[in-house]
């Protein structure tokens, strides 16, 4: 690309150059990401594993709530659209309840 090309690029409607501006950027930061590493109901922080309950309740307070199981995933920044994700075995499974339907019960085959 040579010099006149670039500068009719820049040309605006009525014939003058734009001038050169800084635009700032937007803050940018990761979503936090906790991976469930259990299917037992626990809250019990630094037992090596990391249930849904504890997930779903750091995510809640925004926080890791000092779990070192949490702190070692590096979960990044809190926020509102974060993600749970699932890492247990193949035998174990979670379902809704019928009876209380906001319920998760966990299915062992």
């Amino acid at each position: 690309m040579n010099y006149a090309n670039r500068n009719r690029r820049r040309l605006l409607s009525n014939g003058l150059l734009r001038p050169a501006a800084v635009e700032p950027l937007e803050v940018r930061r990761l979503l936090a990401v906790i991976t469930v590493t259990t299917s037992a109901d626990d809250l019990t922080p630094g037992d090596g594993t990391v249930s849904l309950r504890e997930a779903i309740t750091a995510l809640n307070a925004g926080s890791d709530l000092g779990d070192p199981d949490i702190t070692a995933q590096a979960p990044g920044t809190f926020s509102v659209n974060d993600t749970i994700n699932f890492n247990i075995s193949a035998s174990d499974r979670f379902r809704r309840s019928t009876s209380a339907p906001q319920a998760l019960v966990v299915c062992r085959r």
